[in-house]
């Protein structure tokens, strides 16, 4: 049998030799740099996001802005924390923003990612308004967000999500079809996240019926740092980062983080660690073209509490803090190296190639039988993105069209087998899978005038399916699949006067079928699953009051070819049948009081609907919160008098309840949940963070899921203290 904590002891001596590292490197080798950024570590992204609002804050005031041709003067030695967003382009411009798309769109900036108390990477996407998240707490499993009223339960597997346009949906994974596991990724290596609601993105395709997510990498830092952390439940935190990058020089610059951390965590087997690296290697090729190598790697273990009963936690007959098997728990170590090209200033040609490595283990035990299952995904994946993009003038006005194509192909070997204690009883799945996604989009963006803009597109996605079976029989499962759809796209948008805009976009969305379950258990309607096809209507509304107030308004509705089910109900073959709505309704408010201050807060509603369910009274789609709402304010402070300089951060996010059945009988309860980080910057380039992370309500709300007939639940705790040091060098 497996020990899970002799397992931990070359983890713990990375942890040590990490820890070591840094010490070596903060009070010996200020002149070597090695480095790395802490949340709270200034950022060129940071300072670079938060001109323009200063810059509009200023005209605000009489004072003449800097115009856009302008030269920018050299950064400061010492790079600064700067909290407000960056003011987003307008919706009729051409831009590469994602917030001018016609579209719902955000922007998560290297401030916010700063500022914002996280337990993995994916938390992050919490700043987003509408994000509905549930952290599941399961050690090193990735957790659940989601948007537009798709399900919080699976990992995230209706967003598409990219590390600088790479998937990061796991195509078949054992776990859940199209998981979005970013865990990898450190974010002091995250320049910013850029998040379009809804299928309108024409650059991704699969799973992005919710949205899309791409993490964008930062091109480097100035400065080196060093950082120490540590938190509530054993956790601490060992940091570096070495950089030499200087925006207004184009020369060879080296960009390169790591992390060693581990944790107890709040409830009993609930240990994690990680190593965590992200490397970049950026050469200039002339004035225009640049050569990027980049790579990640990552390497965890993890312990897992599972899930219990929700009737015994609220009597009181177990302490919410119980584990269910001692022996849960898992690994998993990726790779990933990728190589780009981008050729151009203007209008670039931009091509990607990439392979990566992913080896997933997970022991995971499940009310109410509380058997255990061990599930193992081992894969090599590889592939491409190039597009280009090309300006044009029409009827004496600007346009730009985008034509770009993507390949994936995963060769992955999933299993999964009944154990006990981590000792194998019996293998009950065993597939082999070779898979290839194909996608091709062209589209057009058109400033009609200066007050119209029209937005056209069409994408196109083949998926191919070639499965071994390694236990059935040849004759009792389907190996192969293949089908592709086209997915059109069109918007418009719309600036009556100045400070208004009107946008609305129709756009259809896939989603590939379950390899392993949907297609290989569909012996006999095998011709009956289809890609799963999404139509999406939005309209809104942004304004704009001398730059300082920015509101956003938008409805929307969400209609789904088929949400599958079994054949019959319950039964192991699956059939492409059962249509659903989403309907939603999304405010959004930016106020900017100051040059140096933000206050926020969205109000998000979502309604769903199953129409041709099985039953008809079962016409609730689970796991969907009724609502997500958020208030917070960012602000950067300079004492009279007093040494250095302050960043103050809040927000209180309000989730609603969500049903855990189609028929709506059974509930999970709202919950809340506050955030806060203050950061210290002295003088002497040294930084302090003390942050916090508060459930005034229900602490079990946020990961409570229906089993069979009984509702399994995690709790968090009801107050979590992270805090650090770190120092940055010349």
């Amino acid at each position: 049998m497996l020990d899970s904590k002799a397992a931990r002891v070359p983890f713990s001596r990375n942890f040590l030799a990490g820890c070591g590292l840094v010490l070596l490197t903060l009070f010996a080798l200020p002149a070597a740099g090695f480095a790395i950024e802490e949340p709270g570590t200034a950022a060129t992204g940071g300072t670079e996001n938060a001109t323009d609002a200063q810059e509009a804050a200023k005209a605000a005031d009489g004072q003449e802005p800097k115009k856009s041709g302008d030269l920018e003067e050299p950064p400061p030695v010492k790079e600064e924390v700067t909290v407000t967003a960056k003011a987003p382009p307008k919706k009729t411009e051409i831009s590469p923003d994602v917030r001018s798309l016609p579209a719902a769109a955000s922007v998560i900036d290297r401030t916010t990612i700063e500022t914002r108390p996280y337990r993995e990477t994916t938390e992050l996407l919490r700043a987003a308004p509408g994000m509905d998240f549930s952290y599941y707490g399961q050690g090193g499993a990735p957790s659940g967000p989601a948007f537009r009223g798709y399900t919080d339960r699976n990992f995230g597997q209706d967003l598409a999500g990219s590390l600088d346009g790479i998937p990061m949906n796991v195509f078949g994974a054992v776990a859940s079809h199209g998981m979005m596991d970013v865990t990898s990724i450190l974010p002091e290596s995250i320049e910013r996240i850029e998040l379009v609601r809804g299928p309108f993105d024409i650059r991704y395709g699969d799973f992005h019926r919710g949205g899309s997510v791409n993490f964008v990498t930062r091109e480097g830092v100035a400065h080196p740092s060093v950082a120490l952390g540590l938190g509530s439940w054993g956790e601490l935190r060992a940091l570096g980062t070495y950089g030499n990058y200087d925006p207004t020089v184009r020369k060879v610059s080296v960009f390169a983080n790591v992390e060693v951390r581990g944790s107890d965590g709040y409830n009993d087997n609930q240990n994690v660690d990680y190593f965590r690296t992200y490397n970049k290697l950026l050469i200039p090729l002339g004035d225009t073209a640049d050569l990027t190598f980049a790579g990640l790697y990552f390497d965890s273990e993890w312990d897992a509490p599972s899930y219990l009963n929700r009737d015994l936690v609220r009597s009181g007959a177990i302490d919410d803090q119980d584990a269910v098997n001692p022996t849960d728990g898992g690994d998993l170590q990726h790779g990933l190296l990728y190589a780009r090209l981008k050729i151009g200033a203007e209008n670039p040609l931009v091509a990607t190639l990439y392979g990566s490595s992913r080896d997933w283990t997970r022991f995971r035990t499940d009310p109410p039988a509380a058997l255990q299952n061990r599930q193992i995904d081992d894969r090599i994946t590889w592939g491409y993105r190039v597009e280009k993009t090309f300006g044009f003038t029409l009827g004496g006005s600007d346009g730009v069209l985008l034509f770009g194509t993507t390949l994936q192909h995963d060769d992955a070997k999933t299993t999964i087998s009944r154990t006990l204690r981590r000792d194998l009883v019996s293998p009950t799945d065993n597939v082999d899978e070779l898979l290839l996604q194909l996608g091709g989009y062209a589209q057009g963006q058109w400033a009609a005038r200066e007050w119209l803009k029209l937005v056209a597109g069409v994408r196109y996605d083949h998926v191919d399916y070639d499965l071994h079976d390694n236990i059935r029989a040849p004759s009792a499962y389907v190996n192969s699949y293949s089908d592709g759809v086209f997915s059109p796209k069109v918007g418009i948008a719309v600036s009556p006067f100045n400070g208004f805009e009107v946008y609305a976009n129709y756009a259809t969305g896939m989603r590939s079928p379950t390899p392993r379950t949907e297609v290989r258990n569909s012996l006999t309607s095998v011709g009956r699953v289809e890609i799963a096809k999404t139509e999406s209507y939005e309209a809104g509304i942004t304004t704009r009051v001398l730059e300082r107030l920015h509101f956003v308004a938008g409805l929307w509705r969400t209609d789904n070819s088929n949400e599958t089910r079994g054949i019959p109900p319950g039964g192991i073959e699956f059939e492409s049948l059962g249509k659903s709505r989403r309907e939603g309704v999304d405010f959004e408010l930016n106020w900017y009081p100051g040059a140096a201050t933000r206050i926020f807060g969205s109000l998000s509603f979502v309604d769903v609907i199953l129409l041709t369910p099985v039953n008809p009274a079962a016409t609730h789609l689970p796991d969907i919160p009724e609502y997500v709402h958020q208030v917070g304010a960012e602000t950067h402070i300079y004492p009279g008098g007093f040494p250095g300089n302050f960043t103050l951060a809040a927000d209180v996010a309000f989730y609603g309840p969500k049903d855990l059945n189609t028929l709506g009988t059974i509930r999970a309860e709202s919950y809340e949940r506050a955030t806060a980080r203050v950061i210290y910057n002295t003088p002497q380039a040294h930084r302090v963070w003390l942050g916090a992370t508060y459930y005034p309500g229900s602490r079990i709300a946020e990961a409570a899921f229906l089993f069979t007939n009984v509702v399994g639940v995690r709790a968090s705790p009801r107050l979590s203290i992270q805090g650090g040091i770190g120092y940055t060098f010349d």
